[in-house]
């Protein structure tokens, strides 16, 4: 299979007459080779992502940067918001590893789209911390079964309460095997209780 190399957008003057579309903007666009409107904006945060993925790096001769060169979050900012408001761009996406960069709760949370649960999955199955737990409805729901809990349904609440309990070092493993157990045998609606040991 051949790849095939597409040029980078570039900022220039449009040739064609812009319409409609670019009347809340200045004159400068990002426009591709067939000035075409670049309209989505993605971020790469890090070239030390760790998926590799072919379209975006190759397996080899890849020099990567010194992580003190790489843009702040404030920078980040400034850039998406100047991207935004001067050039038209409607939709930013962020790739290059995230959110494996970030390797604690409160900045896992922080991203849209990742709450507790998501964000201590993270944290211990890919950065091995201990101390994470991760609360599924499986973990709910066994957690009141077995008394690591009484009579609570809130995530947030049985996640601390576990975390008291279980040796930091072996809660994410726990977590994951009561997920196991709720699968199997501490289903919802037909437990196998004479099953479980």
């Amino acid at each position: 299979m051949e790849k095939i190399g597409l040029p980078m957008p570039v900022l220039r003057t449009p040739t064609v007459d812009p319409g409609e579309e670019f009347t809340a903007h200045s004159e400068d666009a990002l426009l591709d080779t067939f000035d075409r409107r670049a309209r989505d904006l993605r971020i790469s945060l890090t070239d030390f992502c760790n998926l590799r993925c072919t379209y975006c790096m190759p397996e080899e001769g890849v020099e990567f940067m010194s992580r003190d060169s790489a843009m702040s979050g404030d920078e980040i900012v400034r850039f998406v918001r100047i991207a935004v408001e001067k050039f038209g761009v409607d939709q930013v996406r962020f790739t290059g590893g995230e959110p494996l960069l970030r390797k604690s709760l409160e900045e896992l949370v922080a991203l849209p789209g990742v709450g507790r649960k998501t964000a201590n999955l993270i944290l211990g199955d890919v950065f091995h911390a201990p101390g994470a737990v991760v609360v599924d409805t499986h973990c709910i729901r066994l957690s009141n079964r077995m008394g690591l809990v009484d009579n609570q349904k809130d995530p947030k609440k049985i996640e601390f309460a576990l975390r008291g309990q279980l040796p930091p070092e072996k809660s994410n493993d726990f977590c994951h095997r009561l997920v196991l157990h709720g699968r199997a045998v501490c289903t919802a609606r037909a437990p196998k209780c004479e099953g479980c040991c």
